[in-house]
């Protein structure tokens, strides 16, 4: 950490500038290693619902989208927002057939 905040005075950002206390950073990646994500899953004592600590924002790839797949069950379990990569090949059944799957209850974000 020390060494990032040199390079940030070196770029001309000083500790105190009120950047440096305000910005919020997001992390997104795929959950692509089950075992990884799975051991980094904390559940939420006041709501008693499970998020994935590894990220904010973990996301389905092509490779990982298998409706009856270990990843989608996965993704399905935690609160946090989850992607879905779709790309031009997806049937449109199979996408509505996720989005069902991965939000059952259609709830935003």
């Amino acid at each position: 950490i020390s060494e990032a905040m040199r390079f940030m005075e070196a770029c001309g950002v000083q500790g105190s500038d009120p950047v440096m206390a305000s910005t919020s950073v997001y992390t997104s990646h795929e959950g692509l290693l089950l075992p990884y994500e799975e051991a980094l899953v904390r559940r939420d004592p006041l709501t008693g619902q499970y998020f994935a600590s590894s990220g904010h924002f973990i996301w389905i790839g092509e490779r990982t989208r298998d409706l009856d797949g270990a990843h989608v069950e996965f993704c399905r379990g935690i609160a946090n927002p989850i992607g879905l990569k779709a790309g031009p090949g997806m049937e449109p059944d199979v996408l509505l057939a996720l989005c069902e799957r991965l939000n059952p209850d259609n709830i935003p974000g």
